[in-house]
């Protein structure tokens, strides 16, 4: 199985469902994309994120559940967030990918008019 290091502030990211990481939403792609072996929109990662990546890297790093971030206000405050967690809980930690067929990814466009529900004059 193919595994990859993130940083630890990229994990609680989606575990904790808040962007804690400085990297950002890029932090989500990165990690539900490797971990689910899957290319997502940005309309489908908060799904995908907590119906099987979080769950995933849970089973993997059990500890993660115990790190529960502040409310960040701002660019600093992410920064001194994350480098505090990493000398913490160690900077950058490998996760292994679910195994092919594990997880199946749902149309992109089909998901996105799902979420949008029907439209008016159509």
């Amino acid at each position: 199985m193919p595994q990859k290091k993130f940083h630890v502030a990229d994990l609680v990211s989606i575990t904790s469902g808040r962007v804690v990481s400085p990297r950002h939403i890029q932090a989500f792609y990165d990690v539900v994309d490797f971990v689910s072996g899957q290319k997502h929109w940005t309309h489908q990662l908060g799904r995908a994120a907590e119906e099987v990546v979080k769950p995933e890297l849970l089973r993997q790093l059990p500890w993660l559940a115990n790190i529960e971030p502040p409310a960040l206000k701002s660019e600093k405050d992410v920064n001194e967030w994350a480098e505090s967690v990493a000398k913490q809980y160690g900077e950058m930690h490998a996760v292994v990918q679910m195994s092919t067929g594990a997880y199946v990814n749902r149309d992109p466009v089909a998901e996105l008019i799902e979420m949008q529900g029907p439209v008016e004059g159509r």
